[in-house]
């Protein structure tokens, strides 16, 4: 998990280890998505588009190239800097956090190269248009149960994996106002 807060030098440390754990991850989706092609089911044109941008974003800057600072290199700066006006690392702490998080964040490298390799290879096929569930074979979903229970529960999985540590106490029921009131109170409780 990629920590947002970074109050103490572990924290940064934690930031370096998943960053490192991003090329796993998007080793893993290329897969699914070889597969879901494979099963005829392919992803549309527009997503793969915003798939090839999105990725390029990332690595384009510093410590990739010689441009200005990426988002993710500035933010691994901005969260240095503040543990050093914090008085909890040194500058030679603070030097050697950031030469490890430089480390971590060039692995991505590779795998976003691989990553818009697979979609610049997709994009030929990739429906546009018309799409969505009427597009995959016989015109069927392969799932379902995605009912308001179901959802609410996979966003409060979601908030708690991006570190939202103080959710509602209180049940979310999937009326549409709930969702935005959970998210409001989590968004002013993020600790």
């Amino acid at each position: 998990m990629i920590v947002d807060i970074v109050q103490e030098p572990d924290d940064i440390r934690a930031y370096a280890a998943g960053v490192r754990a991003i090329p796993a991850v998007l080793d893993a989706a290329i897969g699914q998505s070889r597969a879901s092609d494979a099963a005829g089911v392919l992803a549309p044109k527009l997503q793969i588009e915003w798939v090839i941008t999105g990725s390029r974003a990332i690595v384009t800057g510093a410590p990739f190239d010689s441009d200005p600072a990426s988002p993710l290199w500035a933010d691994a700066q901005a969260k240095v800097a503040k543990l050093q006006a914090g008085g909890k690392v040194d500058a030679a702490q603070g030097a050697a956090l950031l030469a490890d998080t430089r480390a971590a964040l060039l692995t991505i490298r590779p795998a976003y190269d691989r990553v818009i390799a697979w979609a610049k290879a997709d994009l030929a096929t990739a429906p546009s248009g018309r799409v969505g569930a009427v597009t995959l074979p016989d015109g069927k979903p392969t799932t379902t149960g995605w009912n308001n229970e179901r959802i609410a529960k996979a966003w409060i999985v979601l908030m708690e994996r991006l570190n939202y540590k103080h959710l509602p106490q209180r049940a979310v029921t999937g009326r549409l106002s709930e969702f935005g009131e959970a998210t409001a109170t989590m968004r002013t409780t993020r600790g």
